[in-house]
């Protein structure tokens, strides 16, 4: 018997504009009704996280947040916040330093902000998708996991542009590197091989490096949940679409890969569903007999 329903956000339960399908939520919402747990999981922080924890009435149902990908946990329950390892604030120099030499955007979060920095080559991406797309002045310069500008303001409303590492004088949650796909798949090898042994290192999506401290990982968080509330393998069914939703597939026996997702995570799941875009969660809980 199925007794929580973990789910990755960005490509998993969110379609390509950032919604549910209506049948997904539908299912979720059901599956809530007859007492289980669905938990979301992101790299995204509590605040961009939000606007879905309300719209699924997660606080109503007892429900639970893993975000920054395992860096701090929610439960509505008890109202209990676990967190993880944090960086120092030279680990947050050295790596925000060592992006600006590879010339890709460098982005440093924390709960409701970022420091950032991007060169001449990203920038002039950035000039074109802009015109490409009409934005207007005002809208955000930073990147996302899948576009040269993206509007973070719901959970990032302080943004700050920063010349050198040093400028950053707060501990963040996380560092991130964006650039181009084939860009971020070369570089990929040579950050695990330099900083693998002090850092988690996840591919998020293809044109996205996260970098979180030692020890930090959805799966781990997962893990703790699952402790905390007696769940046995068996009893959690996973979602996800990336390699850092692999720590969580590692954690239970039920767990699935949507359709887009790269070969790595296919593999590494039990279950292969259709993509974010053709409803696929709905379908995985109809296959496992949740709905």
């Amino acid at each position: 018997m199925i007794k929580a329903i973990v789910t990755d956000m960005d490509g998993t339960l969110l379609n390509g504009v950032d919604e549910i399908d209506t049948q997904t939520y539908q299912a979720l919402m059901d599956a809530q009704a007859k007492g289980i747990s669905v938990i979301l999981a992101s790299g995204r922080n509590k605040d961009r996280l939000a606007p879905y924890t309300n719209l699924l009435h997660l606080k109503d149902y007892q429900g639970k947040n893993i975000t920054v990908n395992g860096l701090l946990s929610y439960d509505f329950a008890d109202g209990e916040v676990l967190e993880a390892n944090k960086f120092t604030l030279d680990e947050i120099h050295e790596l925000f330093a060592y992006g600006q030499g590879l010339d890709v955007e460098v982005q440093a979060c924390h709960n409701s902000g970022m420091y950032y920095w991007y060169g001449d080559r990203i920038k002039q991406y950035k000039i074109m998708y802009r015109k490409e797309n009409n934005l207007s002045e005002d809208y955000p310069w930073t990147g996302g996991p899948w576009f040269w500008c993206t509007d973070m303001r719901n959970g990032y409303p302080t943004s700050i542009f920063v010349n050198e590492a040093k400028e950053i004088d707060y501990i963040v949650n996380k560092v991130v590197f964006f650039d181009e796909e084939a860009n971020i798949e070369k570089i990929y090898p040579s950050m695990i091989e330099t900083f693998g042994d002090r850092f988690e290192i996840f591919r998020t999506c293809p044109r996205a490096l996260e970098i979180l401290p030692k020890g930090v990982d959805k799966g781990s968080a997962l893990k703790q949940i699952m402790d905390k509330y007696k769940w046995q393998k068996e009893e959690v069914l996973v979602f996800g679409d990336g390699e850092n939703d692999v720590s969580m597939f590692q954690q239970v026996a039920h767990s699935v890969a949507m359709g887009q997702a790269e070969d790595f995570v296919k593999a590494q799941a039990s279950y292969i569903t259709k993509s974010n875009n053709e409803a696929g969660i709905y379908h995985a809980l109809q296959h496992f007999g949740v709905i």
